[in-house]
């Protein structure tokens, strides 16, 4: 596990940062919020290859792994159509929208945070 774990963790550094990161432009306009999402996309494509020759040998681990992948993309595709959505940015008032994805948007937001903490507990 530890040499599974020095593979995976700069990749899982490299996720939890670029969701961060589109997080912290979320309110962007759609230029700046695409090109996070970009970088966000890049992270998952090179964790998903890394995982499909460096299988996780604890299962509930590499899920949790996979769990942050799923989130990272679902987070992707909802700030995706919201940058198509709001191209000028500030998203959060236009209330239309905020119906639309807000429930979405948290639940990855919430699916990512889980897989987080217990890849980060498991890590100490």
């Amino acid at each position: 596990m530890q040499r599974w774990n020095a593979g995976a963790q700069p990749l899982i550094d490299r996720l939890m940062h670029a969701e961060d990161a589109l997080l912290s432009v979320s309110e962007a306009p759609a230029v700046v919020v695409r090109a996070s999402c970009d970088q966000l996309d890049a992270a998952v494509r090179h964790a998903q290859r890394w995982h499909q020759t460096h299988r996780c040998p604890d299962q509930e681990f590499g899920v949790y792994f996979v769990e942050l992948m799923s989130a990272c993309l679902g987070l992707s595709a909802v700030m995706h159509m919201v940058a198509r959505e709001a191209p000028e940015g500030a998203w959060i008032g236009n209330r239309v929208l905020v119906e639309r994805v807000g429930t979405n948007f948290m639940d990855r937001i919430e699916q990512a945070n889980k897989a987080r903490k217990y890849l980060s507990l498991r890590n100490e």
